[in-house]
């Protein structure tokens, strides 16, 4: 995989937004007209620093087609419904005229009730966007790139969507913070009314934004992505671990929750899959129980350790435990968990309800 670090230096792509930097100041200079080189502007208020409106202006410029688009800053109706993108104005949304204000309240699945600019940007040109700017390896597959997406959208753009002011007279337990938008309000010159300041701050926003989006790829394509891939390949091979595909044997650690739509596709049917065996870097092995179902079959001996447990079980000469709760066990082996979750299986009848 390139090295999407190297690839684009925060210096680089801070030359490239100042580049093109303009303001309603100085396109008043200018003779208004309709030609190409009028309308292709991004167009957001003239005192605008969001972290939604850098998201939008960040993913709509990774676009081949809108590098060259310019950032245009004004508060002219005018002068702005002429530009090719209108971000962060009071009028409905229109994705046909490309009207993207922020917190507009649509039906979107996957997506909140209501959905900031960065969010609508990210819905209509997110994966364009994406697979143009970083071009990593391991996400040829469909399934792998909606995954990536579906995480970038989780920790990038969700918060932002969601994300709501500390109100002393609420309970903001559940509040979701955005780390984007405390960078935004970090880095906001707003004791300087000078529009092009504003965007000189506004293009280092953009450019701490594009570093979290790289981090995040980079972190997503070389550890989730290929755990879900050995995933699917143990799914696609249990029953030639135990016949009944009761048991999935991975090779190496996986991120079990990460894989929970692989594992159990449709919770509303009758769940086949009872215990996940996962070697560790340590050279041992954990057995799972998908404790999310309530008609998991939890393990046998719980409580168990050493001789009490090896004493009751047949074929195993090493070590292990089973946690109180019966939901996890460890053995100092993959064959080793293999036959205890054998045995289990054996001599506990499929019933619902825990065990």
């Amino acid at each position: 995989m390139r090295d999407i670090s190297q690839k684009f230096s925060r210096m680089d792509s801070l030359k490239m937004n100042m580049k093109q930097i303009n303001t309603g100041r100085n396109f008043r200079r200018k003779q208004f007209s309709n030609s190409d080189e009028t309308i292709k502007r991004i167009a957001i208020p003239t005192n605008e620093f969001s972290g939604e409106a850098a998201v939008a202006v960040l993913l709509i410029k990774w676009l081949p087609e809108y590098r060259e688009y310019e950032v245009f800053r004004t508060d002219d109706p005018e002068i702005y419904q002429e530009c090719s993108f209108k971000l962060c104005f009071a009028e409905n949304y229109n994705h046909s005229e490309r009207y993207y204000p922020r917190k507009t309240t649509l039906a979107i699945p996957g997506y909140p009730e209501k959905v900031s600019t960065g969010g609508l940007i990210f819905h209509h040109y997110g994966e364009r966007a994406i697979a143009s700017r970083f071009q990593v390896k391991g996400t040829e597959d469909t399934d792998n790139f909606r995954y990536l997406m579906k995480r970038l959208y989780q920790c990038i753009i969700f918060p932002i969507d969601t994300f709501e002011e500390l109100d002393p007279k609420k309970n903001n337990e559940n509040r979701i913070d955005s780390d984007i938008v405390r960078l935004s309000k970090m880095l906001d010159p707003s004791d300087d009314p000078d529009p092009y300041i504003k965007q000189y701050y506004f293009a280092s926003l953009m450019n701490l934004i594009e570093e979290q989006f790289a981090q995040r790829v980079i972190w997503i394509t070389k550890n989730f992505i290929p755990s879900r891939v050995s995933m699917k390949r143990a799914m696609e091979e249990r029953k030639k671990v135990y016949p009944t595909g009761e048991i999935v044997l991975v090779q190496h650690y996986v991120p079990i929750l990460q894989c929970r739509d692989i594992i159990d596709p449709d919770e509303s049917r009758k769940q086949s899959v009872k215990y996940i065996i996962m070697a560790r870097p340590t050279g041992d092995a954990i057995v799972h129980v998908l404790n999310w179902r309530s008609n998991c079959k939890r393990l046998k001996y719980a409580g168990k350790s050493g001789e009490q447990l090896t004493g009751v079980l047949q074929n195993i000469s090493g070590s292990g435990w089973v946690h109180s709760n019966g939901a996890l066990a460890e053995w100092n082996s993959i064959p080793n968990a293999l036959e205890y979750a054998k045995q289990v299986l054996k001599s506990q009848p499929d019933k619902q309800g825990p065990q």
